[in-house]
């Protein structure tokens, strides 16, 4: 499994078609921003599971910075690209106030 962050976003990752890459991306729960798959290249790469996790462990912090987990799996051989764009849904990708972007090159 090859597990990327904000920081890893501009890389260029190898991976085995079968391999799972794995993104955690944080996010600001309470503002309705969220990151969100853009574009995604169904012949190369399945989006196999997402999940929001809080990132502390105190429960009594509503609206506290959360963690969004997503699982892809590689499957044809060739280079795409994994975008995930930071947005309020009812303001659409054109407003994002961020974006996360690795080109995948899977063997």
């Amino acid at each position: 499994m090859v597990i990327l962050h904000k920081e890893d976003g501009g890389r260029e990752v190898q991976v085995k078609s079968g391999d799972v890459i794995q993104v955690e991306l944080q996010g600001a729960g309470g503002t309705g921003y969220w990151w969100y798959v853009t574009n995604l290249d169904k012949t190369r790469v399945e989006l196999v599971s997402e999940e929001t996790k809080p990132v502390s462990s105190d429960k009594k912090l509503l609206g506290g910075p959360t963690r969004g987990v997503w699982r892809f799996k590689a499957k044809e051989p060739g280079r795409t690209e994994l975008i995930m764009k930071y947005y309020r849904v009812w303001e659409g990708p054109e407003k994002a106030e961020g974006q996360f972007s690795v080109s995948l090159d899977i063997k």
